[in-house]
């Protein structure tokens, strides 16, 4: 129960989190390891007044070579072979396929190319001589997150099944030497609106707080260091934060 003194209700109706309730998140069950971000997210912004909007016109830059998913579906091609010419695969929720002669064939965080070269190795081990595959892409089924801002690689990364704030920013090539470490923040749009979370990354490597698990279109945002007058700005420029546990 949120103490009345420290709620208070938006000009849209909704009530909004102030200090108090911030504390409390800091202190119990699923907040634990929002306590890294709670002091430092209410010095510069103050008391939560809204919703966080994600900045507009982010830019999205796409993987330079696409990683295979579950329930992706692809097109095998043995040339010459008609009768191990597949026109459609579906990868199965264990990340595999099955395929003629050589049976299950590991499919997912792979390349087409990776997955070409596993079957042409297989079948000329023991069923032909000097085989060409090719493996395409049909449709795909694939979750996605986004890393932008101060990271060496920006782009859109296939989510794993069970990617963490770290391997994202693994997955990016890690913050650059102008990041700002202790301001990373994570978007997720929750019943249409989008609201967000300040990470502490020191905090995160030292084992202090846990390392938050990602979800499908979450948007990762590292800060540039400018100082705290900068950061007041990206903060405005934004919109004001509201806290809330959204990770799990």
């Amino acid at each position: 129960m949120i103490p009345r003194e420290h709620r208070r209700a938006s000009s849209s109706g909704c009530v909004v989190e102030g200090k108090g309730m911030a504390d409390a998140m800091c202190g119990h069950g699923r907040g634990l390891w929002m306590a890294a971000f709670c002091a430092a997210s209410l010095s510069l912004a103050g008391p939560a007044r809204a919703e966080v909007r994600a900045p507009d016109g982010t830019p999205r830059t796409s993987v330079t070579e696409y990683r295979i998913s579950a329930l992706d579906k692809l097109s095998i091609t043995v040339f010459g072979v008609q009768e191990l010419t597949k026109q459609e695969v579906q990868v199965d929720s264990t990340g595999q396929f099955d395929f003629p002669l050589i049976g299950a064939v590991q499919a997912t965080g792979r390349t087409g190319r990776q997955i070409a070269e596993e079957i042409t190795g297989r079948l000329e081990a023991k069923y032909l001589q000097d085989p060409k595959v090719s493996v395409s892409l049909i449709s795909q089924n694939a979750q996605t997150i986004t890393v932008e801002g101060a990271v060496t690689s920006p782009g859109v990364f296939n989510l794993q099944s069970r990617t963490s704030l770290l391997q994202a920013l693994a997955q990016s090539k890690g913050p650059t030497n102008r990041a700002d470490e202790r301001h990373i923040i994570v978007f997720r749009e929750i019943g249409g609106v989008r609201r967000a979370l300040i990470f502490d990354l020191e905090t995160i490597r030292r084992g202090e707080v846990e390392d938050p698990p990602l979800q499908a279109n979450d948007m990762v945002v590292v800060a540039q260091s400018k100082g705290k007058a900068a950061w007041r700005e990206l903060v405005e420029n934004v919109g004001s934060f509201s806290i809330f546990a959204l990770f799990r």
